[in-house]
C-alpha cells in the first residue's frame, strides 16, 4: 500500500535540472529550501489546486506542532505531518489504498456501510475536465496512470470541483454549483514552484490570529478523515478556518488484474454546509465580489485580462483581494509576482484553464503602499484602459470597416461589420494585453501626460501593423482598390490623431508629415 509520508510519489524537477521522485514530507522538504522548478505530472488546470493544497497542509502541521517556521529536513516534516493524524498510528489517512473502509484513505472519507459501486478506471476520468465529443482534451489518456496522476485528480476533484448531476456536489469554496475557485497569491520574482508555495506558509503563519479569529481553532482540518455516508453536511463554523475539504465519496481500489481504480458513489447533502456564505468562507486566494452582495468571485470566459486584473488590483468597490495576494512583511523590498490561475466552469462546459503573471517591480511597490498613491495609479491604469479603447473603438474598428467593405459611402451599421473586424480587433486587444502592466509600472517615473503620450506612441503603432495585416489578408473584391486601402488608411490616422494624444508642439499638420515619413520609410 502505498503510504505519501515514506514513499517516493512524487516526480520533481528541481532547479538544478534534477529529476527525483519523493515522498510528500520530502516534497515539503524541497518547497522550504526553494529548491522544486516544477512538478511535471501536473496538469494545468491542476497547479492552483496543488499550490493551495500543500500551503494549506503546510500551515496546518507547523500550527499542529506549534512551529513558527517551516522545517527544513524530510524527517522533520514528516513528524509535523503525522502530528495532524495522531489518531491513525498506522498512517491511514495517508495511503493512497487503505482496505478496511472503517478507515479514511488519502483524500478520501470513510463511506460506512454505503456502497460506492461506480467504478472510475482512469485518474482522468475521476478529475475530468467537461470537453466537447472528446476534441479538446483527450479523456482517457492513463490507462497505466500512476499514483501520482492518482493524488492529484483527488486534490483536484476535491478541492475545486463544481456540480455534476444530482448527488455530485461541489465544494464550499465558489460561488454556486457552476462557479469556479480562483487562485490569486503574490510571490518573489526570483522564485519557483516550492518557494511561492513555502512563502504562503510563512504568511499564513504569520497572521494565524487572524485566521483563528475567523473559526474554530480546535475544530477539524483535515475533511478526509471524518466518515461520511453521503446523508449529513458538515457545519461551517465548526470546522479549522483553513479546512481541507472533500466534496466527493471516492475510494481507492487496487488490484492484480485492474491495478489501481476508483470507485464512487453520490451523496445526499453538500458535505460543508456553507450554500448562504457564497462562497465567502475565508479562502486565502479566491477574490470576493463586494459589488452587491459579498461572494465569492467566479471567474468569466475572459479569465485574467487586463481589465480584469485592473478591477482586481485598483477597484476596492467590486474586488477585494484575498489575503496571500496582498504583500507582507515576509515578502520584503523584492520584485514581486501576482500569480492568478483559474478554471472556467459552466453548466454542462468548461470555458478554458486561465492564468497570469503580472510583474510588480520594487520600483513601484511603494504606489501600493498608501490610499493616496494606489488611487493615483489606479487612476493611470484606467486611464490607460481608456485610451486603448479609444484606439480600438474610434480609430482601428472605423477603418477596418472602410477597409472591409471597400466602398466610398459605407454603412457603418451593417450587421456583418463586427464578425468582419473581430479577429482583427482580437489581434489589437491581445497586443495590449501582453504589455498592458509591464507599460504602466515602465511610464510610472513620467508625469501623467508624458505617459499618455508615450502610450499614444505604442498604440499607433499596434493599431497600424495590425491595419496592414487585415490590408495584406482581408478577401480580395473588385470594389476594392489602392483608393479604398487609401481612405481606410487616412481615416485610421485622422482618427488617432483625433482620439490620442500627440506629442507637444507637433500639429495636424506636421503629425501628417510625420506620419508620411514612417511610411515612405517603410
Amino acid at each position: 500500500m502505498i503510504n505519501l509520508l515514506v514513499d517516493p510519489t512524487f516526480s520533481v524537477n528541481d532547479r538544478l535540472s534534477c529529476v527525483l521522485t519523493l515522498s510528500l514530507p520530502a516534497l515539503f522538504s524541497a518547497v522550504s529550501a526553494d529548491s522544486i522548478a516544477s512538478l511535471p505530472a501536473l496538469r494545468p488546470h491542476q497547479v492552483g489546486a496543488v499550490h493551495a493544497f500543500l500551503a494549506q497542509l503546510g500551515f496546518l502541521a507547523c500550527e499542529k506542532s506549534g512551529l513558527t517556521e517551516l522545517p527544513e529536513t524530510e524527517a522533520q516534516w514528516r513528524d509535523a505531518l503525522r502530528a495532524l493524524t495522531q489518531d491513525w498510528p498506522n498512517d491511514e489517512p495517508w495511503h493512497l489504498v487503505v482496505d478496511d473502509v472503517e478507515m479514511p484513505a488519502f483524500m478520501q472519507p470513510p463511506p460506512g456501510a454505503t456502497a460506492l459501486k461506480n467504478k472510475i478506471e482512469f485518474a482522468d476520468q475521476l478529475d475530468l475536465l467537461v470537453t466537447s465529443k472528446n476534441h479538446d482534451l483527450k479523456q482517457r489518456l492513463s490507462a497505466d496512470g500512476s499514483a501520482e496522476d492518482w493524488v492529484y485528480a483527488l486534490i483536484s476533484l476535491q478541492t475545486q470541483e463544481g456540480f455534476l448531476g444530482a448527488g455530485n456536489f461541489g465544494i464550499s469554496r465558489m460561488n454556486g454549483g457552476f462557479a469556479s475557485r480562483s487562485y490569486l497569491t503574490l510571490a518573489d520574482a526570483e522564485f519557483g514552484f516550492g518557494g511561492r508555495i513555502a512563502r504562503d506558509i510563512r504568511v499564513l503563519l504569520s497572521v494565524r490570529n487572524k485566521i483563528h479569529a475567523r473559526g474554530k481553532i480546535a475544530g477539524p482540518a483535515l475533511l478526509w478523515t471524518l466518515p461520511w455516508n453521503g446523508e449529513q453536511a458538515l457545519a461551517l463554523a465548526a470546522l479549522h478556518p483553513l479546512y481541507i475539504e472533500i466534496c466527493r465519496r471516492i475510494r481507492m481500489m487496487q488490484s492484480d488484474r485492474d491495478g489501481l481504480y476508483a470507485l464512487a458513489g453520490s451523496s445526499k447533502v453538500t458535505r460543508i454546509d456553507a450554500k448562504v456564505m457564497a462562497g465567502n468562507v475565508g479562502d486565502p486566494w479566491l477574490a470576493l465580489d463586494v459589488e452587491k452582495d459579498i461572494k465569492a468571485m467566479t471567474l468569466a470566459a475572459d479569465g485574467f485580462s487586463y481589465k480584469r486584473v485592473h478591477r482586481l488590483l485598483f477597484d476596492r468597490k467590486k474586488y477585494d483581494l484575498p489575503l496571500l495576494a496582498k504583500p507582507h512583511a515576509v515578502d520584503g523590498c523584492h520584485d514581486l509576482v501576482l500569480q492568478c490561475f483559474g478554471l472556467v466552469r459552466g453548466q454542462g462546459k468548461t470555458e478554458g484553464v486561465h492564468s497570469r503573471r503580472v510583474l510588480i517591480p520594487s520600483s513601484a511597490r511603494g504606489w501600493f503602499d498608501a490610499p493616496t498613491q494606489l488611487e493615483i495609479l489606479a487612476d493611470r491604469s484606467k486611464r490607460m484602459i481608456d485610451l486603448c479603447a479609444l484606439a480600438q473603438g474610434k480609430a482601428l474598428r472605423p477603418a477596418l470597416i472602410q477597409l472591409m467593405q471597400g466602398v466610398e459611402d459605407v454603412s457603418w451599421t451593417k450587421p456583418s461589420n463586427d464578425k468582419l473586424c473581430k479577429v482583427w480587433l482580437d489581434q489589437f486587444e491581445t497586443l495590449i494585453d501582453a504589455e498592458f502592466f509591464q507599460l504602466l509600472f515602465e511610464l510610472l517615473p513620467l508625469a501623467a501626460e508624458q505617459a499618455e503620450v508615450r502610450l499614444s506612441v505604442q498604440l499607433r503603432q499596434w493599431a497600424k501593423r495590425i491595419f496592414d495585416q487585415a490590408l495584406g489578408a482581408a478577401p480580395g473584391s473588385e470594389k476594392r482598390d489602392d483608393f479604398a486601402a487609401g481612405r481606410a488608411r487616412g481615416l485610421l490616422n485622422s482618427a488617432l490623431r483625433k482620439h490620442l494624444p500627440a506629442e507637444p508642439g507637433r500639429t495636424e499638420i506636421t503629425e501628417v508629415i510625420h506620419e508620411l515619413n514612417l511610411e515612405l520609410d517603410q
